[in-house]
């Protein structure tokens, strides 16, 4: 890093549904819940790297991927660029990795049950919900 100049560690993160139900992913340390998602790799592009991540820890394939937002954050002396995007499962059929230790397919009225890691995810849900409701 070039001192003086701003670096970014990249996390990507996907909200992933599946008719009216939103997947949540057991954090394995945490008491919280987690989308899928995780750093790209070295010369990995952001699309691939999403896909890459959705597929290794739950084994499902994704259509419609889209980028919803960004967002900054710091974490001890870290910068922090996450990518968060929104995407239609295949199936509800998760093989889940050792990454996790549990997954939730949870509806609107279950939200308030879980505990998700960051407070934008829970308003990214409320959103889908609010958007995808009848």
């Amino acid at each position: 890093m070039v001192k003086g100049r701003p670096y970014f560690h990249v996390v990507q993160v996907c909200l992933v549904s599946h008719k009216d139900k939103v997947l949540l992913l057991k954090h394995p340390d945490k008491t919280y819940w987690v989308f899928p998602g995780g750093h790209l790799e070295g010369g990995e592009q952001p699309l691939q790297g999403i896909q890459r991540e959705i597929e290794e820890e739950t084994g499902l394939k994704v259509k419609n991927l889209q980028l919803k937002r960004t967002d900054s954050y710091q974490h001890l002396s870290d910068n922090f660029l996450g990518m968060i995007y929104e995407a239609e499962a295949d199936s509800d059929k998760v093989k889940l990795s050792h990454e996790h230790t549990d997954f939730a397919w949870i509806t609107e009225k279950e939200l308030d049950q879980y505990e998700v890691s960051y407070e934008g995810f829970k308003r990214d849900i409320e959103e889908f919900f609010a958007k995808n409701s009848i």
